[in-house]
């Protein structure tokens, strides 16, 4: 396969995920093996999708795999490997099949917020609640105030711009502030297309033009852009006044800094 496209990958995802189901079920200490995400769907899975699944072991068995990822060169030549955290493994094979997976035991996995998932296999008596979303989000992905939340992030953002923290402001205007605009805007309008952990996620899917996105998110340097388009996007009739206009007086402060410099 031609590492520089995609064409095909779902299908070369699907198998290798065949393959690697074969490889962990010959551990005795793996108990199931959950895919999440569109590998938990496989209406959603194309040439772009990544492997999103989970591995529910012993305790002596998830500290043999984490310790040993190499072991994985049985299924296919890896061309990198890397845990994050404590328990989640990015791996990518050699001919662009990426893996983005947890290894936790039984008791853990009680404690891990998911979404729903399907078993590629499990040993029996394994309880088929664990592919139950335990997510609550879904129910209330648009939280009660979210404009005002909105201008909060925006507000931080612009004290951290006037400071010269161009970086972090980027991060809580056009990242955070983003976030929840796209979440109150869009999250019920397609619950069953919006992601319960970002609204980033299929936001173009679920309506937010490309022109708007562009204006929210300009990019680094045009925080104060960034502010005054998110304000636009808000719509009319909350009572927030009286925040609008200290957010506006930062963006302001901001403007002004960028012209005397």
């Amino acid at each position: 396969m031609n590492k520089n496209t995609r064409a095909d990958m779902s299908i070369c995802s699907l198998a290798r995920m065949d393959e690697l189901t074969k490889f962990f079920k010959r551990y005795n200490g793996v108990k199931a093996i959950m895919g999440f995400g569109s590998l938990g769907d496989l209406r959603r899975f194309d040439d772009y999708s990544d492997l999103d699944f989970l591995l529910v072991c012993t305790s002596e068995t998830r500290t043999e795999l984490l310790e040993n990822l190499d072991n994985m060169q049985a299924v296919a030549p890896i061309a990198y490997a890397g845990i994050e955290g404590e328990d989640t493994v990015k791996l990518l094979f050699m001919d662009g099949v990426l893996c983005d997976f947890g290894i936790v035991t039984e008791e853990q996995l009680q404690d891990i917020p998911h979404t729903s998932g399907r078993f590629l296999w499990k040993k029996d008596g394994f309880s088929d609640k664990y592919a139950d979303s335990t997510v609550t989000q879904k129910e209330k992905i648009v939280e009660d105030n979210w404009c005002g939340n909105v201008l909060i992030e925006v507000y931080v953002g612009l004290l951290r711009e006037l400071r010269g923290e161009k970086a972090a402001a980027f991060e809580k205007i056009q990242y955070e502030a983003v976030r929840k605009l796209l979440s109150g805007l869009y999250g019920n309008k397609n619950r069953d297309l919006a992601d319960e952990f970002s609204s980033l996620r299929r936001a173009e899917q679920l309506g937010a033009a490309e022109s708007i996105l562009k204006e929210i998110m300009p990019g680094y340097g045009k925080n104060a852009e960034a502010a005054r388009a998110i304000i636009r996007c808000l719509p009319e009739g909350e009572d927030l006044q009286k925040l609008l206009e200290h957010v506006n007086d930062l963006i302001k402060a901001c403007e002004d800094r960028q012209t005397q410099d």
